[in-house]
């Protein structure tokens, strides 16, 4: 699960003047040291820089049959939580080792396809940049995690965001694989692509295989209410904004939980610099899904699926002749319907 309530980075401790832009990924490659697997690079540009292709494709995907990408593409897979912070946990499903044994199986599938890889941890340990502890003094473990996420996926210059989790919820109903997406981002048509073509791979991947797999379905993340019932987005997939010490006190968030002590500070979030998605594996509260997740044949579908989706994703821009479209957007025929905001219930949230 994904912390809901944490959406902010923090800039300094007091007002800010202007509104920052988006760092090119350039910029952050040069200033960032990337604690990775796989360390790889590709050239990038900022949001919007590139037009958006026009070509359209479906994203239906067929196991094992792709439109193979032309290297370098580079994939960022973010396996959710660490350290002592373990995630959800329920019925013997533990998320910080969950998401990490499913985030290398991805990846695995991945390099055979010729894709660059890099995770943002490769441990049970919180994902750690060099340096970055000195230039956010007074920020919060909590912060410097999800803040990091981010300043590896950049510093990567990725094609592609994928933050891996499983979800939780005080509901034991609730059940079934979620793939959330950020509709406000000047990329939102890619991001929506990506969620439409990873939740299709597995879905095939889970019918072929033989394993039932239930899908919830496509997410948009301005849905998320947090517990005073504002929506904002998912930390890792939003845009760049504001926030105040008075907005987080408004929202029932305890800014010293950032590392945020004084009252009149104005601070901004960081944003990722290319197209993104959060799966959600299932629920670990769900007794059925959880029996899913201890369950070695339903693991590799899933984890194959979702590296289906990516490869067909990458593959339909390279079919488009153009290396940029990633970062621009591309367009893929989907009917899904996406849950209407604000969405899910109190407790079921990602977090």
């Amino acid at each position: 699960m994904v912390l809901v309530v944490v959406l902010a980075s923090v800039r300094c401790g007091g007002a800010t003047s202007s509104r920052p832009s988006e760092p090119p990924r350039d910029d952050v490659a040069a200033t960032t040291t990337v604690m990775a697997t796989s360390v790889a690079t590709a050239s990038g540009t900022p949001e919007a820089a590139t037009p958006s292709p026009t070509a359209t494709a479906t994203a239906t995907a067929t196991p094992g049959v792709h439109t193979q990408p032309p290297a370098p593409w580079v994939v960022v897979l973010d396996p959710g939580h660490g350290g002592d912070d373990p995630g959800a946990a329920s019925f013997g499903i533990v998320e910080r080792e969950s998401n990490l044994d499913m985030a290398e199986r991805i990846g695995a599938a991945l390099r055979e396809q010729g894709i660059e890889v890099v995770l943002t941890r490769a441990t049970a340990d919180r994902p750690r940049v060099d340096g970055r502890d000195a230039t956010l003094a007074g920020a919060t473990a909590t912060f410097l995690d999800l803040q990091d996420r981010i300043a590896i996926a950049n510093a990567a210059q990725a094609d592609v965001f994928v933050s891996i989790h499983s979800n939780g919820c005080v509901n034991p109903d609730a059940s079934g694989v979620e793939v959330w997406f950020d509709s406000t981002r000047s990329f939102s048509e890619a991001n929506r692509s990506l969620a439409e073509a990873v939740l299709s791979g597995i879905e095939a991947r889970a019918g072929t295989s033989g394993v039932a797999v239930p899908v919830h379905g496509l997410e948009d993340d301005v849905g998320v209410a947090d517990i005073a019932g504002h929506t904002t987005p998912l930390f890792v997939l939003g845009p760049t904004r504001e926030v105040t010490w008075e907005e987080l006190m408004g929202r029932g968030i305890e800014p010293s939980a950032l590392g945020v002590t004084d009252p009149g500070a104005s601070f901004w979030t960081d944003a990722s610099t290319m197209p993104g998605v959060l799966v959600e594996l299932l629920y670990v509260t769900n007794p059925s899904d959880a029996a899913l997740l201890a369950n070695d044949d339903a693991r590799s579908a899933m984890a194959t699926g979702v590296a289906d989706g990516i490869a067909r994703y990458l593959g339909q821009l390279a079919a488009n002749e153009n290396r940029s479209a990633s970062a621009a957007g591309g367009s893929f025929v989907t009917n899904r319907t996406v849950a209407s905001a604000p969405r899910p219930p109190a407790g079921c949230a990602p977090r």
